[in-house]
């Protein structure tokens, strides 16, 4: 690198995945009830479905191993609070990223996403999830945008690639400029129906040369809704401490349910039948931290498979919403991808071009995600910006099974068609909102 070489910053921000692209330096530029009626649901022949060929091809970027692996090392941080993440919204960011990317750089971001280190096999299988998640039974929206300083001469092909295969809009911006951050922030709030409003603040980061966002706004009604004349303060035990009253949803009917060693879990689908949101309840004795940081894709595939049908649940389930923002750098620097982070390692040749990169340094000086989640009577409102053995108890004797949750919990939005990760959190306290 020529010692005079300035720096320029990528930042990425995701869920609204929000991924930042910056360029730094001098002169740089979600007791038992009756069920109630699905007598609203589409029938499954009015539904769009996506085709075989485009689920194989999707179900590469399901984004289950990165991001659980995320999840535990962010929840490791966060600690006993809440918190929800977007592995579908960092994943399509990064993945956006690392198409732009060359040698040592684009291998460790390709292994943290647990994807195949080739750009084309990368384009294909996000192009086949965002067609796939497109076509669903649920508002569910998937946007991503692609900010780049005016000037800066980013590859044509790297700009093509990301409005054709990604669906990306992409837009010249002054990031000094006065009407860039409300232009960016507009954006973000269209794409979740104004649940993330704010991506980026007015005093952008000096030498900022692209900015990557990805938007998921999820917005599904329960196949069976709960009555809200049902619901009541129920004891929840915070954080292992003394119970404390929680408004608790209430339900009873048939659903799909699963113990594996450690934890029980619930399947309750969304209208339509393909999207459905996984709770899962540690056993007792077992705390949520040791579970989160126990479950592997290997531990989630066999939960997964141990789900039966369960004719009579009898559920009471918290209600809560909670919106944050975490840092992304450091679980993805903990996943293995380090040197797009550091100015003198990232290599992002398949985005800019060699005589730029000669004399100016660029590498991702921020990645971060603002995530939002409502879980009602009536179902699950999720938005995230991007800026990433079993034995099964299915209560086949006849005898109910009460699950009960009165203690921290995690649970997940996830799709059955792709097996694509939509959300995932941890819920310490249905009270915190932050």
């Amino acid at each position: 690198m020529h010692p005079t070489a300035l720096s320029r910053c990528i930042h990425l921000a995701l869920a609204c995945g929000i991924l930042m692209l910056a360029a730094c330096g001098s002169g740089g530029d979600a007791s038992s009830a009756r069920r109630a009626s699905d007598a609203g649901s589409p029938p499954d022949s009015a539904i769009s479905k996506p085709d075989s060929a485009t689920l194989r091809r999707a179900r590469v970027a399901s984004y289950v191993g990165y991001g659980l692996g995320m999840f535990q090392r962010m929840a490791a941080a966060r600690g006993a609070r809440n918190l929800f993440f977007s592995p579908v919204s960092a994943g399509i960011a990064f993945s956006l990223a690392t198409t732009g990317a060359t040698g040592p750089t684009r291998a460790e971001l390709a292994r943290a996403l647990r994807m195949p280190d080739a750009p084309a096999a990368i384009d294909s299988a996000n192009a086949a999830l965002v067609a796939a998640l497109r076509a669903s039974d649920v508002e569910l929206r998937v946007g991503t945008s692609l900010w780049a300083q005016e000037g800066a001469p980013f590859l044509a092909d790297y700009l093509a690639n990301a409005r054709t295969t990604f669906h990306a809009e992409v837009a010249d911006v002054d990031f000094a400029g006065p009407s860039a951050a409300a232009r960016i922030n507009a954006w973000a709030s269209r794409a979740t129906a104004g649940k993330i409003a704010r991506a980026v603040s007015a005093d952008p980061e000096p030498g900022r040369v692209l900015l990557l966002l990805n938007a998921v706004y999820f917005k599904g009604k329960w196949a069976h809704q709960f009555d809200p004349a049902l619901t009541g303060p129920l004891p929840f035990h915070v954080n292992g401490g003394a119970p404390q009253p929680r408004p608790t949803m209430r339900i009873g009917g048939g659903y799909r349910y699963a113990a594996v060693p450690g934890m029980r879990a619930l399947r309750l689908p969304y209208r339509g039948g393909r999207f459905s949101m996984v709770v899962i309840l540690p056993d007792s004795g077992v705390t949520l931290a040791s579970l989160v940081a126990g479950l592997t894709p290997r531990r989630w595939a066999a939960l997964d498979s141990a789900f039966a049908p369960a004719p009579e649940v009898e559920v009471a389930l918290p209600r809560f919403e909670t919106n944050g923002s975490a840092d992304l750098v450091p679980p993805m620097r903990a996943l293995g991808a380090r040197r797009v982070f550091h100015p003198g390692q990232a290599r992002l040749g398949a985005m800019l071009p060699a005589e730029y990169l000669a004399t100016h340094r660029t590498w991702i000086s921020a990645a971060t995600q603002g995530v939002y989640v409502k879980v009602d009577e009536e179902g699950t409102e999720a938005a995230a910006v991007t800026s990433v053995e079993s034995v099964s108890d299915s209560a086949s004797t006849g005898v109910p099974v009460r699950f009960v949750v009165d203690r921290p919990f995690l649970a997940a939005v996830v799709d059955g068609a792709t097996g694509a990760l939509l959300f995932v959190g941890q819920v310490y306290d249905p009270a915190e909102t932050r």
